[in-house]
């Protein structure tokens, strides 16, 4: 991982000065040339998952910095904003604005110049890229790596394994035993865990493999634009949301099922991917891809079940939406509270 630091060092190095602030994402350096009647301006933001900045924003800020530069008399101001990025997919949405952008991608630790950006700045390009690429960098004790993802793999693999050498987890009393879901026991009963335990059961190798398979490559992604802590709280409220819903209806229409599976959860993490491309309001072709590669392995662990309990696939893509739009929400809460604390 990229250590920060030790960007800022290479500008106050290179004599730039630091410029106070109100926002605690941003910094601002400056270095003025008052022989050439000129000032620098090198805006480093921070933007960490779930606490997204966007490029209009930013392009506020700059105008605010580069207005009182001008109304002071200086009449050359060159400015580039450094964007510390923790997802460059998420933050290609920059290109948008006004503002001259470098991405700095802290978890792999490069440099990243897209097309009409600035090919170099004040020679920094060079010195970042001396840092960046150094064979001394670190990355980080999970770096880039899906941590609770693959916890999840884990724990999904080794309940299975489990179930399987203890019974014959085709056998629906046998599911219901440890845990799966059914309308019936949970309406008279109240065994109300079922609601998680039923999220790590799977019927067959290929119900698992198909789930796992999704769980990977949906997971990754919503971990990576989400953080770990809303990553986890998505997953698990998307599959509570779809095993109601899901045992609402059977309830209603009298019937009894046997259900257990990640799928509603994943499905929520469908709804949260989506919810990002649609914010980002850029298509994201590697995502959609990846959703439609996700639909198949779905598909396929329905089809080997032989039944597919649709509403909760329903519930918990539609409850990964809700829950995505409210750490939206919140975001923009919290923004719209620090500016009025200035």
């Amino acid at each position: 991982m990229l250590d920060v630091k030790s960007i800022f060092n290479i500008l106050i190095n290179n004599k730039y000065q630091i410029m106070n602030c109100n926002i605690q994402s941003i910094k601002i350096f400056v270095k003025e040339n008052k022989a050439e009647n000129m000032v620098n301006i090198v805006v480093c933001l921070s933007n960490k998952a779930g606490e997204d900045f966007f490029f209009e924003s930013l392009d506020n800020i700059i105008f605010q910095i580069e207005r009182k530069f001008l109304l002071s008399g200086i009449l050359n101001v060159n400015k580039i904003c450094l964007i510390l990025s923790d997802n460059i997919e998420r933050d290609k949405r920059f290109a948008e604005g006004n503002t001259p952008f470098w991405l700095l991608d802290i978890l792999a630790s490069r440099l990243v110049i897209f097309e009409k950006q600035p090919d170099d700045f004040d020679g920094l390009k060079s010195a970042i890229e001396n840092i960046v690429n150094s064979p001394t960098k670190t990355t980080g004790r999970y770096g880039k790596i899906p941590f609770i993802t693959l916890l999840l793999l884990l724990i999904n693999v080794v309940v299975f394994i489990y179930l399987s050498i203890k019974g014959d987890t085709n056998e629906a009393t046998f599911m219901l035993e440890n845990g799966a879901m059914c309308n019936k026991i949970i309406f008279k009963d109240l065994e109300l865990y079922r609601f998680i335990t039923c999220m790590f059961l799977h019927f067959d190798m290929n119900h698992l493999l198909s789930n796992m398979m999704s769980l990977f490559f949906i997971g990754n992604e919503v971990e990576k634009q989400y953080g770990k802590v809303r990553f986890v709280i998505i997953y698990f409220l998307s599959g509570i949301i779809g095993s109601l819903i899901s045992v609402c209806y059977y309830n209603y229409i009298g019937d009894s099922v046997v259900s257990a599976g990640a799928s509603g959860a994943i499905y929520g993490l469908m709804g949260a991917v989506l919810v990002n491309i649609i914010q980002n309001k850029k298509k994201e072709n590697n995502l959609i891809s990846k959703i439609i590669l996700v639909l198949i392995f779905l598909y396929l662990a329905g089809h080997s079940e032989g039944n597919v309990d649709i509403f909760a696939h329903l519930g918990g893509l539609i409850g990964g939406m809700v829950i995505a739009l409210m750490c939206y929400g919140i975001n923009y809460v919290n923004k719209y509270i620090k500016r009025i604390e200035k």
